[in-house]
């Protein structure tokens, strides 16, 4: 540090603080610390620049520059480290005077010897600042030199012109290998990309595409390039608006196609930054993470392994992430930084300087509003989202994905006429690594070396039980020490890995090359790979719609969907369930689907799903229980329904979800799941039995924390289904269960005059119509539990059945013959579904009759029967189960014949029959259409295939039992 000293005396501190008014600015804090290093870096700059030649650079423009972006730089690292000196100097606040520490501090700082001080107690930083400035003056002149040597192969390259170097912003991303990173170069007649490592991928992806773009007379965009082995040189692309707004079509359809090649090419980390919309040209920006190999962390040992999930999910469009998706079930921490997000607005916790130039000047997290990218096309000022333009899209994947079955060897020709070149490995996402480096730079961390090494001991006990990762390790500490995110490298036709210092890593992470695993991947095209590849870019985007707010998803131009070659519901039945079968994704001794499903934070999203019946495992291995028993069939064998199985159980085990009792999503879920896989002979009546009773010993236990009433989060859903298990088995402990739900249920209801109610469980202060969310389910719960009940408790139960749907009828309007929706404000309808709507009252009501008899007085049972039959299916809504058109068919199925409509029981049979011709005409012409807006995908029960496939099967066979009622 007394290099620091001799070269920065107090006179040249104080008038620093004049001199660099271009560098410092009212923003900023403490600046006679700051411009203590400046100065000494701006004297090292100035001799490095005055021995540089004066060919094609403007010096004095250049070293305001690189002041400024040094300046930025230090204040990153040191800036904890310096606030938390200020705080030490003082213990208590003056009332009277909120800056009065502030600037006797600054006052201090003013003295050089003060900052040595300081920075005694630092001896890790002052390593650290040292090597940032070398590597800092070095980095910037060697791009300055090389702008020199390479200017006029540069424009003769790239078609542009430059003149005069005026500007070097670097630290344009994350820094590797000894503070290197992308800069842009603002030069007298141009704007100019400088990347620091090779760009050989570059231009193989340009070649590519201008071989596409002359067999497909298509017009994609690729960014100029000019590689110069160990760095490159690219044209700047700067964000442009739409001209007109039909040019989103454009746009969007060769944003697919770039989708398509960064599948084929196997690349990753495609998110926001890396798109740039120019007009109607979608660009990628930086291919560095093309053509990434699978990664077997076991070395050769892990070869013979079962696949890990995350293995199966790299195959597949979500690698790119261009697409929104989950990796892990029920996944909280969802930031929308892909690719196709529109990232304006969105909100996250930026750790920023606050008070400035006063005492209470501190480091604090802040809630901030992202800016808006430049990913996604603008026209007008406002940003055009990709909904209404899915179709376009999902054309321009499949486009790419023709063009590469066709043309698979001429693309091989192309890119075996390239050297080899390196390609970028990520071993861990980025983000941990950035995460340490931020802590890292905490005072406690920049003392002694011993916590520093403390602290990225860390990363010698991750991982640890890979073999892989202990040969890693050593070369990702050394690069984080020195402020580096870990840099590691194959080549293109290599296997070996290579650190950040061109050294090779002993260990065999990598099996095959890259170029191997792109030859595999364009070898193993199918028409199958290209159904799944598309049903999980509609999954993504159906999810990003049902979080937004966009209403030009109305249109529904934008839909894509393609017709099933089905010949009878048998047909579809035998087709369909074979290729749900075959969709799952095995890894170790468990499975998965990829659907769409809501989250625990309630988010729509796309990927691995919970163990749940609603949406999740417990769903669609139920259907296919279900299926294989009654149809007899040999497509999901007995070993493999108990493999599913146990997948759905490990779910369990680490599920937040188990501690929620809810029939339909939680712990409830499973355990009528686990009934009717007994039912089906698949679990013993010995294993249920146990997990019954632990299941009521933990609900009773919890009673008093289970807020929600409604049938399918709460405590009526809850009541019917211990009801159904007590008639099956006559276990007094599900009685006694079943009795303190019901008196828990019963104290949570409200009186009004002679009328009784339970309010919503999602809307304050609204009570709700209807069954899996109104009154008319929690009175079907109370009626099945009544047939449990000693005979006093039913009479109570039918008095307050009587009284709750006496206030529920006070929403029935007689001329439209219907219950209004109180969702919104009491004035709304909505079409008649199991969760809202007359179908499900139809079915609630139906089955209180059948239960309480002339005990209860249940109204408008025939009215709520015209209702379904008339509007039934005719709505937008699609066909699921919980608000579709095979909801309200197997609603139809459960009361059919029943003895108090036997006089319409034709007319109920002829609605079911033409509603089944009408959906296998539908799914003929434009095949699936589920229960998120556009969703064609989804496998989910009560969103998504399964369910419907569940109603077709019950279509057959009366003796399947309806879930809607948790029969």
């Amino acid at each position: 540090m007394d290099r620091y000293v001799e070269e920065a005396s107090y006179q040249i501190v104080k008038e620093s603080i004049t001199e660099f008014n271009n560098v410092f600015n009212k923003d900023d804090f403490f600046i006679p610390f700051f411009s203590y290093f400046v100065s000494t870096f701006e004297k090292r700059v100035t001799e490095a620049l005055n021995k540089l030649p004066d060919d094609k650079v403007q010096k004095e423009s250049l070293l305001a520059s690189l002041l400024v972006n040094y300046k930025r730089k230090i204040v990153n690292v040191m800036s904890k480290m310096v606030i938390y000196e200020f705080h030490n100097t003082f213990e208590k606040y003056d009332p009277s005077d909120d800056t009065k520490y502030y600037k006797a501090f600054n006052n201090l700082l003013g003295d050089p010897n003060n900052i040595e001080a300081i920075l005694e107690k630092y001896p890790v930083l002052v390593e650290m600042i040292a090597s940032i400035e070398d590597n800092f003056l070095h980095n910037h002149i060697k791009i300055i030199q090389r702008y020199q040597n390479d200017h006029t192969y540069i424009e003769k390259k790239l078609r542009i012109t430059l003149g005069d170097l005026l500007k070097v912003s670097i630290d344009m991303g994350d820094t590797h290998r000894d503070g290197n990173s992308v800069a842009i170069l603002e030069c007298e007649e141009n704007t100019l990309v400088y990347k620091p490592r090779s760009l050989t991928v570059d231009c193989l992806y340009e070649d590519i595409i201008i071989f596409f773009n002359e067999t497909c007379q298509t017009n994609l965009k690729t960014m100029r390039t000019c590689d110069r082995g160990d760095y490159g040189w690219q044209e700047y692309i700067e964000p442009l608006p739409l001209k007109e707004k039909q040019e989103a079509e454009v746009f969007y359809k060769e944003l697919g196609m770039h989708l398509g090649f960064i599948y084929m090419f196997q690349g990753s980390d495609f998110h926001y930054e890396n798109i740039m919309a120019h007009g109607s040209k979608p660009v990628l920006i930086d291919l560095e993470t093309l053509f990434q190999p699978n990664l077997y962390f076991n070395g050769v040992d892990e070869i013979e392994k079962p696949k890990q999930f995350l293995d199966n999910l790299n195959q597949t469009v979500y690698k790119s992430l261009f697409l929104n998706h989950t990796t892990y079930p029920e996944e909280t921490k969802i930031m929308h930084l892909y690719a196709l997000s529109n990232v304006e607005n969105q909100s996250y916790d930026e750790e920023q300087v606050m008070y400035k130039g006063t005492d209470h000047l501190a480091l604090q997290k802040v809630p901030t509003l992202m800016t808006r990218g430049d990913n996604l096309p603008v026209y007008q000022n406002e940003i055009i989202e990709i909904f209404g333009y899915e179709k376009e899209f999902i054309k321009g994947f499949e486009h790419v994905y023709a063009f590469f079955r066709e043309n698979y060897l001429s693309i091989s020709k192309i890119i075996n006429q390239f050297p080899d070149f390196p390609v970028r490995i990520v071993t861990r996402p980025t983000y941990i690594y950035t995460s340490f480096l931020k802590s890292l730079l905490h005072p406690k961390y920049l003392g002694e070396f011993s916590e520093r090494e403390r602290v990225l001991s860390f990363f010698n006990d991750s991982y640890e039980d890979f073999q892989s990762f202990r040969a890693i390790v050593p070369y990702e500490k050394c690069d984080l020490y020195k402020g580096d995110v870990p840099y590691f490298y194959a080549n293109f036709n290599e296997t070996k890995l290579y650190n950040s210092q061109d050294e090779v890593v002993n260990c065999q992470i990598v099996k095959n090359s890259p170029k191997q695993e792109v030859e595999s991947r364009m070898a193993n095209l199918s028409t199958e790979d290209l159904d799944f590849q598309v049903k999980l870019i509609n999954m993504s985007l159906s999810a990003s719609l049902a979080n937004g707010n966009s209403t030009v998803a109305a249109n529904t131009k934008g839909v894509y969907r393609q017709g099933l070659e089905i010949k009878n519901i048998d047909d579809l039945l035998q087709k369909e369930t074979t290729t749900l079968f075959n969709e799952r994704l095995e890894y170790g001794n468990n499975v998965q689907w990829l659907s769409l499903s809501i989250s625990t934070t309630g988010q729509m999203v796309a990927g691995p799903l919970s163990f749940g019946l609603y949406d999740g495992l417990a769903g669609i291995i139920l259907y296919l229980a279900t299926y294989s028993h009654f149809c007899e069939s040999d497509t999901i064998p007995y070993e493999k329904l108990q493999h599913l199985h146990h997948s759905v159980s490990n779910l369990l085990e680490s599920s937040e979800l188990k501690g929620n009792f809810s029939a339909y999503y939680g712990l409830g879920s499973y355990i009528y799941y686990i009934e009717k896989l007994r039912q089906l002979t698949i679990l013993t009546k010995e294993n249920a039995i146990k997990q019954y009773e632990t299941f009521c010993r933990q609900l009773i236990g919890n009673l008093d924390n289970i807020h929600a009433t409604d049938f399918i989060g709460g405590l009526a859903g809850i009541l019917k289904l211990l009801s159904l298990l007590y008639k099956t088995h006559k276990a007094p402990f599900l009685k006694e269960a079943a009795y303190q739900v019901y008196r828990s249920l019963l104290s949570r209801v409200k009186r009004e005059n002679d009328e009784m109610y339970w309010e919503a469980d999602a809307f304050k202060n609204t009570v709700l119509t209807g069954f899996s969310h109104g009154l008319t389910g929690i009175c079907y719960a109370l009626s099945e539990f009544s047939m449990i009940a000693s005979t006093e408790t039913k009479t109570d139960i039918a008095n307050v059945i009587t009284k709750a749907l006496r206030y529920e009828d006070k929403f029935f309007d007689h001329d439209k013959r219907d219950w209004k929706d109180n969702r919104q404000n009491n004035m709304t309808f909505s079409s008649p579904f199991w969760c809202h709507g007359a179908t499900g009252i139809l079915l609630g009501r139906l089955k209180i009759k059948q239960n309480m008899g002339t005990m209860c007085s249940v109204n408008y049972i025939n009215d709520a029967l015209s209702t379904t039959l008339k509007y039934g299916d005719d709505h937008t809504q699609g066909n699921s189960l919980c608000h579709g058109t095979l909801g309200n068919l197997d609603s139809l199925l459960a009361i059919k014949d029943a003895p108090f409509l036997a006089e319409r029981k034709e007319e109920i049979e002829q609605t079911i029959n033409k509603w089944l011709t009408h959906y296998r005409e539908e799914m003929i012409t434009s095949g699936w259409n589920n229960g998120v807006k556009n969703d064609f995908s989804s496998v989910g029960f009560m969103l998504g295939r399964t369910g419907q496939l569940y109603t077709l099967l019950r279509a057959q066979n009366n003796h399947i039992p309806s879930v809607l009622l948790l029969d």
